[in-house]
């Protein structure tokens, strides 16, 4: 199931996600934590997503804080859930908080959002006593 994962969020991001990079391009600087005092000078995440090459849109709006680590470990804060469905095919569902690690054209070890397949099961033909399931 976590193999389909990805594609399934590469496919919901057909609204966020686009991004193509040159494996050469260098990693962005981390940026410290966000919305504190200083919070003027700090990039927010959505900038921060744009200096890894990625579309803001892949974040819901309202994110309230994040975290970034040299490594590339990273965690973003919301103020509540958020559950939207896209193209009546996938139900997509971030928890309050997203966190992950994110590198050049690479976001992986995602952890607190969920995709859903919304699949209608097609029943067989009248003479067959058997329900036909079909995954494409």
């Amino acid at each position: 199931m976590a193999k389909h994962l990805v594609p399934l969020l590469v496919a919901v991001a057909a609204i966020v996600l686009t991004a193509t990079v040159s494996a050469q391009a260098p990693a962005p600087a981390p940026a410290p934590e966000a919305g504190g005092r200083n919070s003027t000078t700090t990039p927010t995440a959505y900038e921060m997503l744009k200096r890894y090459d990625f579309p803001t849109g892949i974040l819901p709006e309202g994110a309230e804080s994040y975290k970034i680590h040299q490594d590339g470990s990273f965690q973003v804060n919301f103020p509540d859930d958020c559950h939207f469905r896209v193209a009546k095919k996938y139900s997509v569902r971030y928890s309050s908080w997203v966190a992950g690690k994110i590198q050049n054209d690479s976001i992986s070890g995602l952890e607190g959002v969920k995709v859903k397949v919304l699949r209608a099961m097609p029943l067989s033909p009248k003479n067959s006593p058997c329900l036909s399931l079909y995954i494409y």
